[in-house]
């Protein structure tokens, strides 16, 4: 059973509805804990903006969340109420063994980046809110391995598809070097990726719901080398890859972060809300003093979000060039005669067999 949280005055009456029941100490912890956070005013805080992804209004004062998955919320008007969600948190957070929020988890499971950043700001853990057993996020975690930083991946331009005619962004979870060795793994780590689930829509169809948010779109955890695959080798799209200078501490919380969006929708808009955009707000996650994606008021050109995330961010080390099946092609071909070329061209053609003598 999935429970709707209210503001921490109201957690005793919550916790009655799940398996086991408050005890008065534990009304005593959240409200003591909203009262602290009221004093700090972390509802407007950077970081609890960027946690719940809230950009502010275009008409009037007020704030609401792109992320558009109800149960991403505790309070019933916790997408537009930054201080509503703030204490609906706090009670949900407290709550005893058995409640849970989404998918079926306890809150502190299901959401451990505000958890964590809550319990450092207000020490939740230190002032009697027990720590609860997440052992689905554990398996998880240890799926990812040491993680050493994050890349910001620039796939080129594939004209073939519209919504990737200017190019893609993802992130990549680098993945840390075993102990004796300084060897980069890059393959070897995860990508996060945010796209639209557009089906089988094409043509004027495609572009009519990409531009007015019809589409569903996710972030995803990927092998990185899949998405190699798919863009270097079947999409012959070069990649290039930008290390970015995040703290430790900074790419925990991403992390955290990318745990708490899944399965959450947001609306996919082709020229502002679209993949480079949202992949802007999980760096704000990790740095939110900077705010990229406030950069891009009406359009976001993935090749300008990258432009724009190094200026403000910076680079750590070089950028890597990775060559797409075709451009390896290419520049191979040119060092070909031309006789050379048109016994390629029929062998790639099959007027030629591999075991042609002139092969030989």
């Amino acid at each position: 059973m999935r429970l709707r949280l209210l503001p921490p005055l109201l957690a005793c009456a919550l916790a009655c509805a799940a398996p086991a029941r408050a005890t008065a100490a534990d009304a005593a912890h959240v409200a003591a804990a909203a009262e602290r956070a009221h004093a700090l005013d972390l509802a407007r805080d950077p970081q609890w903006r960027a946690l719940l992804h809230y950009r502010a209004d275009r008409f009037g004062g007020g704030v609401t969340s792109v992320a558009d998955e109800p149960d991403f919320f505790l309070a019933p008007q916790g997408r537009t109420d930054p201080r509503a969600e703030l204490d609906a948190t706090l009670a949900a957070l407290a709550a005893p063994a058995g409640a849970v929020a989404r998918a079926d988890q306890h809150p502190q499971c299901a959401f451990p980046a505000r958890f964590a950043w809550l319990d450092a700001r207000l020490g939740l853990v230190a002032g009697g809110v027990a720590r609860q057993p997440c052992p689905a996020f554990a398996e998880w975690r240890a799926l990812l391995g040491p993680v050493r930083g994050v890349s910001l991946i620039f796939p080129e331009a594939f004209l073939n598809n519209p919504a990737s005619m200017f190019g893609h962004t993802l992130l990549r979870i680098d993945a840390a070097p075993p102990t004796d060795t300084v060897e980069r793994r890059d393959l070897l780590a995860w990508a996060v990726n945010f796209a639209a689930e557009t089906g089988s829509d094409g043509g004027a169809l495609f572009a009519v719901k990409g531009m007015v948010g019809a589409y569903p779109a996710y972030f995803s955890l990927w092998p990185y080398a899949e998405k190699v695959k798919q863009y270097a080798d079947w999409e012959s799209r070069d990649i290039w890859e930008y290390r970015l200078p995040l703290a430790d501490a900074e790419v925990e919380r991403l992390l955290l972060h990318v745990w708490e969006l899944r399965g959450v929708r947001f609306d996919y808009y082709f020229f502002d809300e679209n993949c480079s955009w949202a992949l802007l707000g999980l760096l704000r996650v990790a740095r939110p003093d900077v705010d990229l994606q406030g950069r891009f008021a009406a359009w976001a050109i993935p090749a300008d979000t990258v432009r724009v995330a190094l200026a403000d961010l910076g680079l750590a080390g070089d950028v890597t060039w990775r060559a797409s099946a075709a451009t390896r092609i290419g520049h191979d071909a040119r060092w070909l005669d031309a006789g050379e070329r048109r016994l390629a061209l029929a062998l790639a053609s099959g007027a030629r067999a591999p075991d042609d003598p002139a092969v030989a």
